[in-house]
């Protein structure tokens, strides 16, 4: 006769892979993962990155850590909005937007939208992430900052800043110094 052991097995959080499934994902396990993240600079870009070029950084990052992540993940609708990451298959949603931008008030405005968009989808229920891309010197509490704050709390979101790591160039391109031909007249052009 064999005995069943008394202690029930806990379920794993995570797949043989070593990533959080689906189905415990939550956005606060998201946010804790996101501190680790540290996106760099790239020398080819002028500024030294874009929001598209931190977006892949990101999703690479967390599909290290997570079983499903999806960049441009379509919600669907008349629009066909697009959460700029999902994790966990819709589960927590991560609008990233550059800080030098978000804080003019075109692109503020944008995002009220787009967060009011979400909202009114799968991401209204405590699972929306808004993650502020900018150097150290976007990081500085003010105004702004408090005000975009006030606007992603409205709509249950978490307001996240990801620091840009490395020291921002402005890419230089060497020119060439071609001299323009010097205009002749046609007398000048006889005599040569």
């Amino acid at each position: 006769m064999i005995f069943a052991s008394s202690k029930s097995k806990k379920k794993s959080k995570k797949n043989e892979d070593g990533k959080i499934m689906d189905e415990f994902v939550t956005r606060s396990i998201v946010v804790n993962k996101l501190k680790g993240f540290k996106p760099e600079l790239n020398k080819k870009l002028k500024s030294g990155y874009t929001e598209k070029s931190i977006q892949k950084q990101l999703d690479k990052y967390l599909k290290e850590h997570f079983q499903h992540v999806n960049m441009e993940y379509v919600l669907g609708g008349i629009n066909a909005s697009k959460m700029d990451i999902d994790v966990g298959e819709g589960k927590v949603g991560i609008e990233l937007k550059l800080a030098e931008k978000v804080y003019k008030s075109n692109a503020f405005n944008t995002l009220t939208g787009q967060l009011r968009e979400y909202n009114k989808s799968i991401y209204g229920d405590d699972n929306l992430i808004v993650g502020i891309i900018g150097d150290e010197e976007h990081k500085k509490e003010t105004s702004q900052i408090k005000k975009l704050k006030e606007l992603i709390e409205e709509y249950n979101g978490e307001y996240v800043f990801l620091e840009v790591f490395g020291e921002r160039e402005v890419a230089s391109i060497e020119k060439n110094e071609v001299k323009p031909k010097e205009k002749q007249t046609r007398r000048q052009k006889r005599y040569n």
